[in-house]
């Protein structure tokens, strides 16, 4: 954890056990605590009380304080207290986010000098589970070209991951990992390590390729409601061709069967990404918005 000062607010870190606290089913990959949990090093989160509510809140690098909405309890939130952590933070401008649009009237209302902002990068990914567990139609045509390029070339195994076995998906994870991709991704990668090392407590789902007993592609999830599955990182060796596609359609099918949909999170701008997720034809992208005042 950095030493940045959170000023006259009282916080504490997040650990573990803060999961009974704020796991709640829900819909939005950014207030997942798996997520907020595995981030918290990068994303400087921690966790303050004020006039009652429990808050997250952090900073990322040279970006503005980010305050997120105390999504885990059911007491109405004024966001008119965001002026008062504001204030003890000390600092001259800060963002709430996300923020679903049926929150909007009142914070325009509350807050009238807030500055709303329509967060695209931030929006997340919502596939039918059936579109990426089947591939059918001329659509997917493309995706199914690359999945049996992948089963036709190489004979390889599913595994699924449990308590037992999280070597194997450690040493995937090690594996598809580039020392020197850069600060972007080995923070990723800190926050991947996290999630296999808290792999029961945070209720987690995982599933590695293996093809001649070395990992070739791996992906994390878990379910985030009754009907809704969140992937949290999916990663393949580029020089296994179809790889991504299989490990995509392999884990849907394998881990989330019994959901109808599968939120494959966000984008969070880049080009490229952005690209490969419109690639699977998404059913709906979830929008929100970020208030900075």
């Amino acid at each position: 954890m950095s030493n940045l000062s959170f000023g006259e607010l009282s916080v504490r870190e997040i650990g573990i056990k803060d999961r009974d606290i704020f796991y709640r089913p829900g819909s939005i990959s950014f207030c997942n605590f798996s997520n907020i949990y595995a981030w918290r090093h990068a994303m400087n989160y921690r966790i303050a009380e004020i006039d009652g509510f429990q808050i997250i809140l952090g900073k990322y690098r040279d970006d503005l304080f980010t305050v997120i909405p105390p999504f885990h309890t059911d007491s109405k939130f004024p966001y008119s207290l965001l002026r008062k952590i504001k204030e003890k933070l000390g600092e001259e401008r800060i963002k709430l986010c996300p923020i679903t649009s049926d929150a909007l009237p009142e914070i325009k209302e509350v807050l009238p000098e807030g500055e709303i902002i329509l967060s695209r990068e931030l929006s997340d990914y919502f596939y039918n589970t059936s579109d990426l567990i089947n591939l059918s139609g001329k659509k997917f045509h493309q995706k199914r070209n690359h999945v049996n390029s992948f089963t036709s070339k190489y004979s390889f195994e599913y595994i699924k991951i449990t308590a037992d076995n999280t070597d194997l998906l450690k040493e995937a994870c090690e594996k598809l990992y580039d020392p020197e991709s850069g600060p972007d991704l080995a923070d990723e990668h800190i926050a991947i390590n996290e999630l296999i090392e808290n792999f029961s407590a945070l209720g987690l789902a995982a599933g590695v390729i293996v093809c001649d007993g070395k990992p070739v592609a791996y992906s994390i999830g878990e379910h985030m409601s009754d009907d809704v599955a969140l992937i949290h990182i999916e990663k393949a060796d580029k020089n296994f061709s179809g790889s991504f596609a299989t490990i995509n359609k392999t884990f849907a099918e394998r881990e989330f069967s019994d959901t109808l949909l599968i939120n494959r999170e966000e984008d969070m701008g880049l080009e490229g990404l952005r690209k490969a997720k419109l690639s699977y034809h998404p059913a709906n992208l979830g929008e929100y918005y970020t208030v900075i005042i």
